[in-house]
């Protein structure tokens, strides 16, 4: 029986973090898309139907929550973050229930 593959997109507004999520991903995972903004992120997703999202909380075009409200309903979304800010941390945990929040500190 072969391995799942999980197909993923990555949404982030920094090429080069798609890059390195991309190059740190396993074989378990296929990226299917990318995008470099929020709405771009919601039209990927849209048709590309992955079985999971990882959004950047912060890009132009509403940015992971916009993402969130527009797909949360179609696949899972992991929101990652650099931000330390309480306000950024609680709009994302607040913005659905089945949304997952990744705070990368350096």
């Amino acid at each position: 029986m072969g391995a799942v593959t999980t197909r993923l997109v990555i949404a982030d507004d920094h090429a080069i973090w798609r890059s390195g999520l991309r190059a740190d991903l396993g074989e378990s995972f296929a990226v299917v898309g990318e995008a470099g903004d929020g709405a771009e992120a919601v039209e990927v997703i849209r048709r590309e139907r992955p079985d999971l999202a990882l959004v950047d909380l912060h890009m132009d075009q509403g940015g992971g929550m916009a993402v969130v409200t527009a797909c949360a309903a179609e696949c899972p979304i992991v929101i990652l973050t650099v931000s330390e800010a309480e306000r950024d941390l609680l709009d994302a945990v607040a913005a659905d229930n089945s949304c997952r929040v990744v705070v990368l500190t350096g």
